[in-house]
């Protein structure tokens, strides 16, 4: 054990009587079960209350009143007590070691390392053995369901991914908590760090925690470790490989309107006259090929039993057996890591390299990474080190599939259920996208390219892929000025660019498309206004940043009973990020050549099928320069080990504000107090040996990455200004000279406990949080020419509790552990500065909803009153009467319709086990999240006819009076009526618990 590493003390007080005797000085040692020395272990007297440290020759300590208790602890060891009787002039104690290694925690907050029974704050650590028991390529997807507060959103269209004890700001990109690679913000894709190269991972949840990192830290704080060499290390080589196969997904799981049902509703519209307007429009619109049929019907092309004949032949067909056989396969991911670490007596090393291969399950869709880190701490000299490290990565990804589930348009005008992907001869099939097929067969008189679409031959065609790497370089240096005091400098480069080329070829669809569209034929020659050739498209991205650090690291202790641990320190931060995009027209990709379109001029597209258009230019750049000062301290004085006081204070500044200095700083600070009464000579309760109160209170910050203090522009090129054809520029938002940090302030209280021999042990803690000055929609004077303005205007407030317990249940051969965590948030809005905010009335919760008073993923309906018996109508209420009167319906103030809930869990843990026995370990991981909603798909009528909606329930439907005691699905009805699918789509039949209780992984 380190000689400087003041263990934690658990106080056991025993009934006992006192009575004089002579001084005693006793000589004693301390080992553990292997007889070696326990170096810097405490002994103290439980009457006088002194204390004294084992060292090398062992301890003496005097006493003076028996019989006396010795309560002798270190860390990483189980507490024992001896009684002194006074007969005894020398001992020997052997400490056995803690059954729960969750005991002995050191937390990394980024500027330094806490043992956890000296900090105030509220903290949680993953180690490797829990993180390595869920396999992934990404480092944050594995944090879910293993540790307290952090929410991991797997909705599919979630923006906010995760969040820490509740939402914090309004600003859905500013959401995310602050990520920490090596002491540093990593400001890179997460998806590069190789998981196999993490050591643990602290969160970090209260002001106390997270102030140290300013007006970044609102959202919480990650911290991660990275595997590192030890002193003394003998050279270990270490492989690990896993393998996660996920089975084709079952297409048929998945709601869709049955062909034969489509078909009908294709006749039933088709004699009301619906497709007369396509048959007839110039824009040659895609119609399907029974509406084809039916129309060749019509005008006596067939006869109605050839036309029967011919639309029963669709009618058993599926287009998902051909989307599973020949689009979707079995995905994979495989990792291979290998790492070599040691250490001399001048340096320790360790280098690592990992391999990841991933095929997803849409067939032309892969994802290949290789990381490369290495790692290594120079001794200089007894007192000075060197640290440099670095880690490369680089990333390769295709996106080649031409679309799976869903991708395609699935409505009355566009790609049916009963399409098929391949014919029968097994060739690719035809599939018209955007224009009727009649068209398509003969435009151009085989002056045009091909203008059919065949995602089957697009899967061989794509060559799209995406290329990123990311460098990060970190050079520390550390020189211990005294014994107590170390200098620190450190220093990080990263640069992360990533490159997407989506390369149609003249084969594509894409780009035959395109070049029909703008092709004009004159006197029987075709005149290629667009370059006939393919079509490269490029997307980049850059972000290069450069942080230095200087600090002071103070830790001393003084008469066995005082600890002081501060660090003081600046920090200067600059990234530059920038992006740009452009499409080549005329691509050759044998000579890379291209050429240059006409931008400015308007064309008339072939057979006017999307009238006068511009080709478009897709240039676009930007370029932001975001630049961070910080100054900042943190500290805190343990006595006796037993009271507890720290505090931090920060002050950062940024270019975002660019007008009021005062407005360009902020102040940051936490206060905290913890206290050990279970060291205390009056604590006697047996069974609860360890019990520490705490305490803390501050604010962290928050910032809105695209919010400027000044009027910021856009600039257009001539084809996107359409009426005066020159180059044009607009005011993307006007000046906001009041900009001014996100605050948040947390109040946080916490009790840690161990009983019955830290068998069971834990932690519950109560938190209020309160954020202030955030960034929302506000109402500005119409006359500076905008209605609104995002700034800092909105205030949320919440509150919650976090409960971890973990037990060990069974301590013989077999072992078997629990860690059981409980997280409970409650927030909402309190204020926002935007009248139109009243007008919201519904909501999903899928993105944030800014109303007073409600939490910000609120799940709002129209209260539904059933079907009408005589139609099949929806109901709804009006003034507490029921109406079908659906735009007074939708007038609705939020307090009369239904609040559900909301559509993230408020209520949510996990309960880990895991079985030991002679080396072999297996842990499973159930997951629970209660208390939430969700908005079930149902069907639009509208949708399912204009947009391709797949038609949920359409077989449900009211169909006969006598049906609405059996369904709430309305009828169908022709013409349409919008809003009366609507009100069925947004009532609260619609909404579902979302409750569920599963088993996670096992491993």
């Amino acid at each position: 054990m380190p000689k400087n590493v003041i263990a934690a003390i658990t106080a056991f007080i025993f009934s006992y009587s006192l009575f004089a005797q002579n001084a005693l000085t006793l000589h004693g040692e301390v080992v553990d079960k292997h007889n070696n020395p326990v170096f810097g272990a405490t002994i103290q007297s439980n009457v006088t209350g002194e204390s004294v440290l084992a060292g090398k020759n062992g301890f003496i300590i005097k006493l003076s009143q028996f019989p006396d208790t010795l309560i002798i602890s270190a860390v990483g060891y189980q507490v024992q007590k001896r009684i002194i009787y006074g007969s005894e002039s020398e001992v020997k104690i052997t400490l056995d070691e803690f059954t729960n290694e969750l005991n002995e925690v050191t937390i990394n907050t980024g500027y330094q390392k806490i043992p956890k029974e000296r900090s105030t704050g509220s903290f949680y650590l993953i180690d490797s053995t829990v993180f390595n028991q869920r396999v992934g390529p990404n480092v944050l997807d594995r944090l879910d369901g293993i540790t307290s507060s952090l929410l991991v959103d797997n909705r599919k269209n979630s923006v906010i991914k995760y969040q820490m004890r509740g939402l914090s700001t309004l600003t859905a990109n500013a959401a995310t908590p602050l990520i920490i690679l090596d002491n540093f913000p990593y400001s890179g894709d997460i998806n590069n760090i190789n998981p196999n190269d993490v050591e643990s991972i602290s969160i970090l949840k209260d002001a106390a925690a997270t102030s140290i990192w300013g007006a970044r830290a609102g959202n919480g704080v990650i911290v991660i470790t990275t595997k590192r060499a030890h002193d003394k290390q003998a050279m270990q080589i270490s492989f690990n490989s896993n393998l996660t196969i996920k089975p084709r997904p079952d297409l048929f799981s998945a709601y869709q309107m049955n062909s034969s049902d489509y078909i009908d509703l294709e006749e039933f519209l088709f004699a009301k006259g619906f497709f007369n307007s396509d048959f007839s429009n110039v824009r040659r619109p895609i119609i399907s090929p029974v509406v084809e049929i039916l129309q060749q019907e019509k005008l006596g092309q067939i006869t109605a039993e050839q036309a029967k004949e011919q639309i029963n032949a669709f009618r058993g067909i599926d287009m998902r057996s051909d989307m599973e056989k020949y689009l979707y396969r079995p995905s994979y991911n495989q990792q291979y890591s290998l790492g070599i670490a040691g250490a001399s007596d001048f340096v320790n090393y360790r280098f690592s390299i990992g391999l990841d291969k991933g095929m997803a399950n849409l067939a032309g869709n892969d994802n290949n990474r290789i990381t490369i880190r290495s790692d290594n701490v120079v001794h200089l000299t007894k007192r000075w080190d060197f640290n440099p490290g670095l880690i490369l990565t680089k990333t390769h990804s295709t996106q080649n599939s031409p679309g799976g589930f869903g991708s395609f348009t699935q409505s009355i005008a566009g790609i049916t259920p009963y399409t098929r992907l391949v014919n029968n001869d097994g060739t690719p099939a035809v599939l018209d996208l955007y224009y009727r097929g009649v068209f398509t067969d003969t435009a151009g008189n085989g002056q045009l390219l091909d203008w059919k679409f065949r995602p089957l031959d697009e899967l061989k065609n794509n060559n799209n892929f995406t290329d990123q790497s990311d460098v990060v370089l970190n050079l520390t240096s550390s020189y211990k000025l005294t014994n107590w005091l170390t200098a620190k400098a450190a220093y990080q480069y990263e640069n992360d660019w990533t490159d997407n080329y989506q390369i149609h070829n003249l084969k594509s669809f894409f780009a035959r498309d395109l070049v029909n569209e703008f092709t004009e034929i004159i006197d029987g020659t075709p005149i290629y206004h667009l370059p006939k050739g393919g079509v490269l498209v490029h997307n980049g991205g850059k972000m290069e940043s450069q942080s230095g650090r200087f600090q002071l690291n103070i830790d001393k202790t003084w008469n066995t009973k005082n600890q002081l641990s501060v660090i003081i320190g600046s920090e200067l931060r600059d990234m530059l990020t920038t992006s740009d995009s452009r499409r080549d027209y005329g691509y050759d990709e044998t000579t890379l050549a291209t050429q240059m379109p006409d931008y400015t001029t308007q064309f008339q597209t072939y057979d006017n099928v999307r009238g006068k258009t511009f080709i478009l230019n897709a240039t676009n750049s930007s370029k932001f320069t975001n630049r961070f000062v910080s100054l900042y301290s943190n500290g805190s004085y343990t006595y006796n080990n037993r009271y507890i006081i720290s505090g931090s204070f920060r002050k950062d500044a940024s270019n975002f504000f660019g007008v009021k200095t005062n407005q360009k700083w902020v102040p940051l600070w936490s206060v905290g107090g913890a206290w050990r009464i279970s060291n205390e000579d009056f604590y006697r309760i047996d069974w609860l040996p360890e019990l520490k109160f705490r305490m803390t209170y501050g604010f962290s910050g928050n910032l809105d990455p695209n919010a400027s203090a000044l009027t910021t522009i856009s600039y257009l090129p001539a084809s996107r200004n359409n009426p005066i054809h020159i180059p044009a520029a607009t005011v993307s938002q006007p000046a906001n000279p009041d900009l001014r940090w996100e605050r948040v302030k947390q109040l946080n209280f916490g009790a840690d406990f161990s009983m019955l021999n830290n068998y069971i042990s834990g932690s519950i803690e109560y938190y209020t949080k309160k954020s202030i000055d955030l960034m929302n929609v506000s109402d500005l004077d119409p006359i500076t020419g905008f209605n609104s303005v995002r700034k800092n205007s909105a205030t949320l407030g919440g509150h919650g509790v976090d409960i971890t317990l973990n037990t060990l249940n069974l301590n013989r051969k077999v072992k078997w552990k629990s860690t059981i965590l409980l997280s409970y948030t409650s927030f909402k809005v309190l204020k926002t500065n935007y009248a139109n905010a009243s007008s919201f009335r519904i909501s999903d919760g899928t993105s944030i909803f800014a109303v007073d008073g409600y939490n910000p993923y609120l799940v709002a309906s129209y209260k539904f009153a059933g079907l009408d018996p005589a139609t099949g109508d929806p109901l709804g209420y009006v003034d507490g009467e029921i109406s079908k009167d659906y735009y007074a319906i939708f007038q609705n103030p939020l307090e009369q319709n239904v609040i559900s809930g909301q559509a993230l869990p408020p209520i949510f843990g996990s309960v880990r086990n895991s079985i030991q026995f002679k080396g072999f370990t297996l842990a499973a991981n159930i997951t629970y999240r209660l208390n939430y909603y969700f908005r079930k798909p149902s069907i639009s009528y509208y949708s399912l006819i204009y947009n391709g909606s797949v038609g949920y329930e359409f077989e449900k439907r009211w169909q006969k009076p006598g049906d609405e005691k059996f369904t709430s699905v309305p009828s169908f009805i022709y013409p349409m009526n919008s809003n009366r699918t609507s009100f069925y789509n947004f009532s609260d039949i619609n909404v579902d618990p979302a409750d569920n209780i599963k088993l996670n992984d096992v491993y």
